[in-house]
């Protein structure tokens, strides 16, 4: 439905979300409704939440195109995110460039988000307003987003919001470091500790 988090999309005359209403006719933009609206129909299937299974098709009520492709219906997982070309019930982060499957996370589960560190990726988590705020300007033919993790502060045009990160996964993720790369750091100390080890201990060769 329409955004009114994004100040004016209830009264652009503009049908933002694709749904096939504008403005007043939406139910987030209709007086005694406000966010968060479900509409009628929409709420007859539900799934559990953190295990590893997905509805089957859930109609949508409207067609409409997600990456250049027409869909009619949704599949919803139970691990926070929907689909559209096909059931997903455990997901687990790839390269985000290069995928052809789309998905939609509100929010990130801790298996997706620990995942996510240890492939280098970084999960932001803003507020619903500010979210809504970078949809509307990804509109924009060239739109411009900063991520400064040092800063810990996402920025487009007007919009600068903060988020949270554990300062271990910031060192990491700042400084290249995977857990091998983190064993690494210590190399002379584990050297060290081989040349004192009592030689009848056994060893492990690789």
């Amino acid at each position: 439905p329409e955004t009114t988090e994004v100040a004016g999309t209830c009264f652009d005359g503009i049908d933002n979300d694709e749904d096939g209403t504008v403005d007043g006719d939406d139910l987030r933009c209709s007086a005694g409704i406000g966010l968060h609206a479900i509409r009628t129909g929409f709420d007859g299937t539900t799934a559990a939440l953190g295990g590893d299974g997905s509805t089957g098709p859930v109609g949508i009520g409207f067609t409409p195109s997600f990456f250049g492709q027409p869909a009619s219906s949704l599949y919803v997982n139970e691990n926070g995110n929907v689909t559209f070309d096909g059931p997903l019930d455990a997901f687990t982060p790839f390269d985000l460039t290069t995928t052809d499957r789309p998905v939609i996370a509100p929010s990130f589960g801790d298996i997706f988000r620990n995942n996510c560190h240890k492939v280098g990726l970084l999960p932001v988590v803003l507020g619903e307003a500010d979210v809504g705020r970078l949809m509307a300007l990804a509109r924009d033919p060239r739109p411009v987003l900063t991520i400064d993790l040092e800063r810990q502060t996402v920025t487009a045009a007007d919009l600068t919001a903060g988020f949270e990160i554990d300062p271990f996964v910031k060192h990491c993720l700042i400084n290249g470091l995977d857990e091998i790369a983190l064993i690494e750091e210590h190399e002379s100390e584990i050297a060290a500790y081989e040349q004192r080890r009592p030689a009848w201990r056994p060893v492990t060769t690789i």
